[in-house]
């Protein structure tokens, strides 16, 4: 039974996690750096971290002050020595106990009795946190694409309209990649109100989903415009990798 001390702690962090609006992880380091990304897993005492920027992180949990997970993410958690907790839902990390929801109630794991934690694909969220990642994005205004480009990383920058079906969808996969890359893929998302936008304009927008390829070097690999498969966004990756 945790300490009633680290219990408060918890009820505190559930408390502080970002409203509903803001759908982000956050990790903060002993020291007060603080990181955010997505929740990768938890296994061998050390906690995955993919940051929005740069390569993931995978830290000692002795090094983590604290962990927040907005929207809770659909996990298995594995205690040591027990059976699989499966349908439940990580919330948070603090003074050493895991805040896990099962059943519409906080269970309090103590990290010493959890072997590993492990994500489940979740729609919902992975659309929440794409959500949050287009309302991120590049502000509707006249500035330079390449000033969303960073180099030595692959960018791909997407012109994307909130009422486009296929550019919402086409932007969740190509932001799912990204999350997967460990930092090796970022997505810059401009999102247009229509075709008049200043951003459009400048740089002759008359379609979307509109995906630009840059390669690590920052130059300008290829271009995706109107309707593409998958496949084809798997291609232009590849090429922008070269």
């Amino acid at each position: 039974m945790p300490h009633k001390s680290a219990c408060l702690a918890i009820f505190a962090a559930l408390c502080m996690l970002p409203s509903p609006r803001l759908h982000a992880d956050e990790l903060v380091l002993k020291g007060g750096t603080r990181l955010q990304g997505t929740f990768e897993g938890f296994k061998n005492d050390r906690i995955s971290f993919a940051p929005r920027e740069g390569q993931k992180v995978q830290t000692p949990l002795m090094r983590v002050d604290s962990l927040a997970v907005e929207p809770a993410a659909k996990v298995t958690v594995k205690p040591r020595g027990g059976k699989k907790l499966e349908d439940v839902k990580l919330a948070a990390y603090t003074n050493h106990v895991f805040a896990i929801e099962q059943g519409g109630r906080v269970v309090r794991l103590p990290s010493a009795s959890v072997s590993m934690i492990e994500p489940e694909l979740d729609f919902s969220r992975a659309m929440a946190m794409q959500a949050e990642t287009q309302a991120r994005a590049a502000p509707d205004e006249d500035v330079p694409v390449e000033t969303l480009v960073q180099t030595g990383i692959v960018t791909v920058v997407q012109f994307h309209m909130k009422n486009v079906i296929a550019s919402v969808r086409q932007g969740n996969y190509v932001q799912g990649l990204a999350d997967q890359s460990h930092g090796k893929i970022k997505l810059a998302v401009v999102t247009l109100g229509d075709f008049s936008a200043p951003m459009a304009i400048r740089n002759q927008i008359q379609a979307v989903p509109q995906f630009w390829f840059y390669n690590k070097s920052g130059r300008l690999a290829g271009k995706l415009v109107g309707r593409f498969e998958e496949s084809e966004i798997d291609r232009m990756l590849r090429d922008a990798k070269k």
